[in-house]
């Protein structure tokens, strides 16, 4: 059943593969009819693709999972579930005594654990390593699962972002997820068991205001296949999450959180790049991206099962993207489709912007 399911998956990645060299071939004949058809139908059997069971590991008693993030949002919700279905929990948040820990504690078994972790702290890292070690010697479980979870993003145009804001984001969501990852290998090569990553629809393809969180989840889309590609003689599988638009399941993409981290880049913003934007153009900017999640999930169940798949299936897919149809279609026809296709498509979105432009195009 499994080797089916591999040989119709790769099918269907030919399919979308032919829909790109159409596409460049006969790009004035097909571009509008064929190409999308083909790409939406590729998508949509793979939809269907997704949810044939499949075989799944039986005794998950005796197995652990180290998720970091889990303050808020969707680790907690992770930690949450993976607890109801057996496993040993070790819910890694950034403030052991956060609400969203304190909740942990409270509402899930016994074999949940709280563990204070800053994934951008060596020190931290190797510490919870320690915490796991010893917890699983008087359990006797084995650590079957990391989940890297932990994410934050900074908003706004290339211009407005200074160099520090980059590398903050970019700590949290690469070398936070690498540090993790380096420390639990050896307790994931005793079991073989399962390394899961937290990257994004768009690890995918970029959009503008969201460069350095773009930036960081191509970049763990990078770290994934190497890492898959290097863990394959150890048994480890290795698999990659890409979320769509779950923003309001997300502490990190609430109103409130998106103003005051726009108004924080607004106030570090250098003064001649102020003047040459606008307070009204950077407001209206804000306002776009307040209204994302909007247009998204707020129920993460979707992503909530396909991390049970990544964790509990005898042979996970490499990636899952949790998300509806539309946004999976979305997805593939920029990907798949060439760059001129994304530029018609934000060319497009930034024409309907004509009444807030910055402002020295204002004038």
């Amino acid at each position: 059943m499994y080797a089916l399911l591999k040989i119709l998956r790769t099918f269907l990645r030919l399919i979308q593969v032919y829909a790109v060299i159409v596409i460049v071939a006969n790009a004035a004949r097909y571009c509008f009819v064929h190409i999308p058809l083909v790409i939406i139908t590729a998508s949509f059997l793979q939809f269907v693709l997704d949810v044939i069971p499949q075989t799944r590991i039986r005794n998950l008693s005796n197995k652990a999972v180290l998720i970091t993030g889990c303050d808020t949002g969707l680790g907690n919700a992770l930690a949450r579930t993976l607890d109801s279905i057996g496993f040993r929990v070790f819910a890694a948040c950034l403030k052991a005594n956060s609400p969203g820990a304190d909740s942990l504690k409270s509402n899930c078994s016994e074999k949940l654990t709280v563990i204070q972790l800053d994934v951008t702290k060596d020190d931290d890292v190797e510490a919870a390593r320690r915490v796991v070690e010893d917890s699983l010697k008087n359990s006797g479980d084995v650590l079957w699962g990391v989940v890297n979870n932990s994410g934050i993003a900074i908003f706004g145009e290339v211009e407005w972002l200074s160099v520090g804001m980059y590398q903050e984001v970019l700590d949290v969501n690469l070398l936070g997820m690498i540090r993790v990852t380096k420390q639990f290998l050896p307790l994931l090569r005793e079991s073989k068991g399962r390394i899961v990553n937290a990257s994004s629809i768009q690890g995918r393809f970029a959009s503008p205001f969201s460069s350095s969180y773009c930036i960081s989840k191509f970049a763990v889309e990078a770290f994934g296949d190497s890492l898959r590609y290097e863990m394959y003689k150890w048994g480890i599988k290795v698999v990659t999450i890409e979320p769509g638009n779950f923003a309001s399941a997300s502490a990190q993409f609430q109103p409130e959180t998106f103003r005051s981290g726009m108004e924080k880049v607004w106030n570090e913003m250098p003064t001649d790049i102020q003047e040459l934007y606008g307070k009204k153009y950077v407001d209206a900017v804000t306002d776009s991206i307040v209204r994302t999640p909007q247009t998204g999930y707020s129920n993460p169940s979707m992503v909530m099962d396909d991390y049970v798949k990544a964790l509990t299936l005898e042979n996970p897919s490499t990636r899952y993207l949790p998300s509806g149809l539309a946004w999976k279609m979305l997805c593939n026809v920029l990907y798949f489709s060439p760059s001129w296709v994304g530029d018609l498509f934000f060319k497009a979105t930034w024409l309907m912007w004509k009444n807030n432009r910055p402002g020295q195009l204002s004038s």
